[in-house]
């Protein structure tokens, strides 16, 4: 079975072995319903068939069970694990003195990307290009701390929270 491209949508890794169960369930019904056809012995036809029932619809099983435990993740949304914590942790102790004030720290894992929504606020004094480089400066440090992590820095100017 060859694979898809690196980076492909689970969706499509499972069109593709879906045909590929189709086409093997499909040759070993043609071969033993030929074999069947050909043969003048009921009890041997009737062995074809069977076999090919059982062959056919155990191999759909095994691999459809595969194909659902191996999916499942990217359907379900789950939270992110403890190492993914410290690292937004390293990463805000890291950047402390970048921001006046954090808000909410969301994160979530769905399929192998882990999603990170930081909510931050800002002194109004600050120039929104000097914000910028400060989130753009966190959210460089937390990708490079979690790998292949979704990371958005929700900004806000530090008086919001006093009003």
């Amino acid at each position: 079975l060859q694979n898809t491209p690196e980076g492909s949508p689970v969706i499509m890794e499972a069109q593709l072995r879906s045909r590929f169960v189709k086409l093997c369930s499909s040759c070993v019904v043609f071969v033993l319903l030929t074999i069947s056809a050909i043969v003048i012995d009921p009890v041997i036809a009737r062995w074809c068939d069977v076999l090919g029932s059982c062959f056919v619809a155990g191999f759909i099983f095994f691999n459809a069970t595969d194909m659902i435990r191996g999916g499942l993740p990217d359907l379900l949304d789950g939270c992110a694990n403890e190492a993914v914590q410290r690292g937004i942790n390293r990463t805000l102790a890291r950047h402390f003195a970048d921001y006046e004030w954090l808000g909410r720290v969301r994160s979530r894992r769905s399929g192998t990307t882990i999603f990170i929504e930081i909510a931050l606020g800002f002194e109004r004094a600050l120039t929104a290009g000097e914000i910028e480089h400060r989130a753009r400066a966190m959210q460089a440090t937390l990708q490079h701390e979690i790998p292949g992590a979704d990371v958005s820095i929700v900004v806000s100017p530090f008086d919001a929270i006093l009003a």
